[in-house]
């Protein structure tokens, strides 16, 4: 054994069966960020568009100069004189990223299992400490295989198997690589955050990260492989580190509990990244929605985005707004609204808490 390396403590290797019995209620999606993520699953025409039309400016963004897109972060329970900022100002380097891309985050949170103090231990000894059996090392880069993990957030491990089940997509090799190129972006794009204070950008108080570090490690573990045949190519684990800003972020912005990110949207995930717009609903109280009608509820979603570059956006209400609609029974059943239209043209929709309609019906009574 290395003078570097220490004896597996199996009580640093959480599995995810732990994790949501005695941490199944905490927050896995931060409401904070949820304004980056841009909608859809292409780049903006218009906003490459704007990029190309200056060299000067793609010239800056090579550099890391100058950022691929500004917005600002702003909660409502950020106001007021008590608190530490009003809002946060974010400059967005190396790569937007997409809605699905954000789900993928929530879902390897989610559906992971978490590796305490990592980086006193090597990328071997990892993969014993989570059970891998059979890893096929000479598919991995050397030099990353028996030196420590480097110590830049909080490691997960979490099979390919379980991430597919976590998006709704079949366990198939070019799902495998779309998880990969998503993986890819969540660790290219670099934030920069200033808070700013009544107007003032706080500078001494700027925070600079990834949400996901760059050092991943796709392993093949040949003991999950049922008929035997892989390449080079196949997958069946996934070692990652998830910046801890971002998870510390969950404690006061976070929305979506472990237990219900597992045990409902697995069913909610669809067509247009609608699971999407299904977080955006579990960002607000019941109590605010009921009563709402499902366009307002849309326009809300959409006004809260970072962008709407080149997006059509009524046909992209009308094309949510279906779907809603379509799948009405799935707001019943995970959310407990029931869909009902506001006149007899079906021109728009209701969403009415079931729990406030028994207190009405008590009240009646």
């Amino acid at each position: 054994m290395s003078k570097k390396q220490v004896e597996i403590n199996e009580l640093d290797f959480l599995h995810n069966d732990f994790l949501t019995e005695v941490k199944g209620d905490q927050p896995v999606s931060s409401s904070m960020f949820d304004k980056i993520f841009i909608m859809g699953n292409r780049v903006p025409k218009e906003l490459i568009s704007s990029i190309l039309s200056s060299p000067e400016k793609i010239e800056q963004m090579l550099l890391a100069n100058s950022p691929l897109i500004q917005t600002q972060i702003l909660k409502p329970y950020w106001k007021g004189k008590d608190a530490k900022f009003n809002s946060i100002d974010v400059d967005i380097y190396g790569a937007v990223c997409l809605a699905d891309d954000r789900h993928l985050l929530d879902v390897i949170i989610a559906h992971g299992s978490m590796i305490n103090d990592a980086s006193k231990y090597t990328l071997r000894q990892v993969a014993e400490g989570c059970k891998l059996k059979d890893v096929k090392w000479e598919y991995v880069r050397q030099d990353a295989i028996d030196r420590p993990l480097i110590n830049r957030g909080v490691f997960f491990h979490i099979t390919f198997n379980e991430i597919c089940k976590g998006m709704g997509i079949a366990p198939q090799k070019q799902n495998r690589f779309k998880i990969l190129e998503r993986l890819q972006r969540l660790s290219i794009m670099h934030l920069a955050l200033t808070p700013v204070k009544e107007g003032v950008p706080l500078h001494e108080y700027k925070t600079a990260f990834s949400l996901v570090d760059k050092d991943y490690y796709a392993l093949l573990d040949v003991s999950k492989i049922r008929n035997g045949s892989f390449t080079e190519e196949t997958h069946t684990d996934l070692i990652v580190s998830i910046s801890e800003y971002y998870l510390k972020s969950l404690k006061n912005d976070g929305i979506i509990s472990r237990k219900r990110l597992k045990n409902h949207y697995v069913s909610l995930v669809g067509k247009n990244s609608i699971e999407d717009f299904y977080k955006f609903l579990d960002s607000h109280k019941r109590d605010f929605i009921h009563g709402q009608t499902l366009s307002f509820l849309l326009e809300k979603y959409f006004n809260n985005k970072m962008t709407t570059f080149g997006i059509n956006l009524r046909f992209k209400k009308k094309q949510l707004f279906d779907q809603v609609v379509q799948d009405k029974d799935k707001l019943l059943t995970h959310f407990n609204f029931i869909l009902t239209p506001v006149d007899e043209h079906k021109s728009d929709h209701k969403l009415l808490y079931t729990e406030k309609l028994k207190e009405t019906e008590g009240l009646k009574a």
